[in-house]
């Protein structure tokens, strides 16, 4: 990653729904707080793009 990216990545062996409740809980323990969820999924899957799982969480 370029020092100019921004994202963070990591490796799970948890499900979708489960590494997005461990980044919600993380955030929190960390004292953060995820403002909004963005189902990008639901949003392509509405206009007729087939998309995996995808949500974009703001924190």
């Amino acid at each position: 990653m370029q020092p100019s990216e921004v994202g963070y990545a990591v490796e799970t062996n948890k499900s979708f729904d489960e590494a997005v409740e461990a980044v919600h809980s993380a955030s929190q323990a960390k004292g953060f707080r995820v403002l909004t969820v963005h189902d990008v999924q639901a949003l392509l899957t509405e206009k007729g793009f087939q998309q995996g799982p995808l949500k974009i969480v703001e924190v």
